[in-house]
């Protein structure tokens, strides 16, 4: 029961995080790749800015 506690909690941290992504995925014909493309570009614009 533990295990399945820790992964729902997992999970609640990383839903606000990924689940544009999800949705993206989904809804639109071809939605993996752009889901990554999108992913991609948004961690690089964050790497950017922080530096």
């Amino acid at each position: 029961m533990e295990i399945v506690m820790v992964g729902l909690e997992i999970l609640r941290r990383w839903l606000p995080t990924i689940g544009p992504y999800i949705v993206v995925e989904v809804v639109l014909p071809g939605g993996t790749l752009l889901a990554l493309f999108l992913y991609l570009y948004r961690r690089r614009q964050f790497a950017e800015a922080k530096s």
